[in-house]
């Protein structure tokens, strides 16, 4: 992620450019979709699962978040797509039929193969080739995060299950071992930290995701330590109740068919899953993005079958039409804190704040505007009390405003708090409010000023 994002972090002292690239890696991942979709279903539905994931509230939030979530999200696209592919190079006559004259499959000795022994040692070298590369990428999702290992046992299922019966036994023996190993190898040449000690800092790196991370509210309460189930929530909450729909039309069309391409969707959703297993269970769909795509995949899916069932002219375009417009005005509805969009189904953001059934404001949502406004209104000399923002170090207020910055709240004239549906905050009875930062029913961020005494208040004598 650092050497990716890092890259536009060169060419401005602020975000802008970094964010740019962040949300070009998350486009592309979304985009990998269709090639996908077609792979597995058909064209159409390709295009649709990529409109949908690239509309959907969390990836444009987390595209436009300098992190490892955009990312994550490429590399996950990617490694599917190629795992799909791995085995291109053989003709469909190949993938139909194992052997010719009565002999071993894999056209060894006893009968001759569909292909001339010669093409098939080239063919054999060309599938390892592509194996390493699955391996590489694999690699590279684990530099960018651990819990990308989980992409390998997803990329290594889809593998041995695209393979044609007389290519299995060569997948499976190569496989094997030539993508972890790649994978490692590739772990070890992008990451610096670990060429002196690699085992040292990876157990070093690895201890980091013990560290107990605050607590968030979670269905009622407030918990750092969620049930295992937590993701599963998550996504249902925060997908669109349109797409939702079609998810579960794509549901039934997955069990009805109950194929491969069935399988490899079923196991992409649920393989990001398997970090509940960790001690990383927060800030809501974040470590489970490629959840997302797969989700998206199976709407689409479920859309085209609704279409096929409706048996209109052009009922799939017109439903297209439709999903992408809902979206879009979702979109619209959120803006621009997309972090903060829960479905229609579970009563939007303010109703999930105010019951404390998820986590609102937790990426410093809002507090530019917040800080803004002081720093627009606040006379040179006042004192700001800065404590009510967490992580503090997203208030940049004016530079002549951090001198007399004050801890003690009786002696501030103005008070920026963040996230008041869960984060307590001491506001002094005198102080009013002048500024909030709201979004669909929830409030973000709060100003508070302290009134300057009136003119009579300052000339009358102490009592």
């Amino acid at each position: 992620m650092k050497l990716l994002d890092g890259i536009g972090a060169q060419f401005a002292d602020g975000f802008g450019p970094a964010r740019a690239l962040s949300a070009i890696w998350i486009a592309l991942g979304c985009a990998l979709l269709v090639p996908i979709g077609a792979r597995l279903f058909r064209p159409r539905v390709g295009v649709l699962a990529g409109a949908i994931a690239t509309l959907l509230p969390p990836m444009v939030a987390h595209g436009q978040i300098v992190g490892h979530e955009s990312p994550t999200v490429l590399w996950w696209a990617l490694g599917v797509l190629l795992a799909l592919g791995a085995h291109d190079y053989l003709s469909s006559d190949d993938r139909r039929t194992p052997s010719v004259g009565g002999g071993d499959p894999d056209g060894s000795a006893g009968g001759a193969g569909v292909l001339p022994r010669g093409i098939d040692r080239r063919a054999a070298a060309t599938l390892r080739i592509r194996l390493a590369w699955i391996g590489a990428v694999i690699g590279i999702a684990i530099a960018s995060r651990f819990i990308n290992g989980l992409l390998g046992p997803l990329c290594a299922m889809i593998v041995v299950l695209q393979a044609p019966r007389r290519w299995r036994r060569e997948t499976v023996i190569w496989g094997a071992w030539l993508m972890p190993v790649v994978a490692v190898a590739t772990v070890y040449a992008v990451w610096p930290r670990i060429w002196l000690h690699p085992i040292a800092h990876l157990v070093e790196s690895w201890h980091r995701l013990d560290s107990v991370h605050t607590g968030e509210p979670f269905l009622g309460s407030i918990t750092n330590q969620p049930p295992r189930y937590y993701f599963v929530v998550y996504l249902a909450a925060t997908l669109p109740a349109g797409v939702a729909l079609g998810v579960v039309a794509g549901a039934a069309r997955l069990i009805r068919a109950c194929d491969r391409s069935a399988l490899i969707t079923l196991c992409w959703l649920i393989a990001p899953l398997g970090v509940a297993l960790s001690p990383v269970r927060q800030d809501g769909v974040r470590y489970v993005m490629p959840c997302l795509l797969a989700l998206a995949l199976i709407a689409a899916a479920g859309f085209d079958q609704l279409a096929v069932w409706i048996r209109m002219r052009h009922a799939f375009t017109a439903m297209t039409a439709v999903v992408v417009g809902y979206l879009a005005a979702v979109l619209v509805a959120i803006h621009p804190y997309y972090l903060d969009y829960f479905g229609e189904h579970v009563g939007g953001a303010g109703t999930v704040a105010r019951r404390r059934w998820f986590e609102t404001a937790w990426w410093g949502e809002g507090v530019d505007r917040a800080v803004d406004y002081v720093n627009a209104h606040a006379a040179r000399g006042d004192r700001v009390h800065r404590d009510c923002v967490e992580p503090a170090h997203l208030a940049w207020f004016r530079e002549d405003l951090w001198a007399p910055m004050t801890g003690d709240v009786t002696k501030a004239t103005w008070i920026v708090r963040y996230a008041p549906a869960s984060r307590p905050c001491r506001v002094p009875s005198d102080m009013r409010q002048v500024f909030a930062v709201a979004v669909d029913g929830v409030v973000l961020a709060v100003v508070y000023q302290r009134p300057e005494p009136s003119p009579d208040d300052r000339s009358s004598p102490p009592r």
